[in-house]
């Protein structure tokens, strides 16, 4: 899953010709390093030797590769204060983020009442209204689920 490191975890793997004094002293490394830290198929991972003798041995690689898959987000939305007409605009990512880092779209359910222009909520009317905060995702996150206020 994608978590924006090139880190990759190995498991499973046995090392052949390692001599008989060594074999308690070199290993397979648990970590391995993603060619690409994005979302992808069949990105090559460079494998190493750990232990205190892993440097008396040249490790050929293996001809590995992994998949990086998207990785989920969620929105955070606070309670919005109470407002009305004489109310200032104000930004809303005061108020909503998304686990990802990306940036959230906004929606009113009543412009007469409240409206949005890219992260500024503006109040038009009197009435009520539900602002929805989205994000829709991109190549390493799948979109996240709306949260309203």
């Amino acid at each position: 899953v994608y978590d924006a490191t090139t880190l990759a975890a190995i498991t499973g793997g046995t090392l052949t010709g390692v001599e008989a004094p060594d074999t308690a002293n070199v290993a397979i490394s648990t970590t391995g390093v993603f060619a690409s830290a994005n979302v992808g198929t069949g990105i090559a991972v460079t494998v190493s030797l750990a232990g205190s003798t892993a440097l008396n041995y040249a490790l050929t690689q293996p001809g590995i590769t992994a998949n990086i898959t998207k990785a989920n987000q969620t929105i955070t939305f606070n309670a919005l204060p109470t407002l009305n007409t004489s109310s200032s605009p104000f930004n809303l990512n005061t108020f909503a983020s998304a686990t990802s880092g990306l940036a959230l779209t906004y929606e009113s359910s009543n412009l007469d009442v409240v409206s949005v222009s890219g992260n500024t909520l503006t109040v038009v009317g009197v009435g009520t209204a539900v602002i929805t905060a989205s994000q829709a995702g991109d190549s390493n996150y799948n979109a996240a689920v709306n949260a309203t206020q």
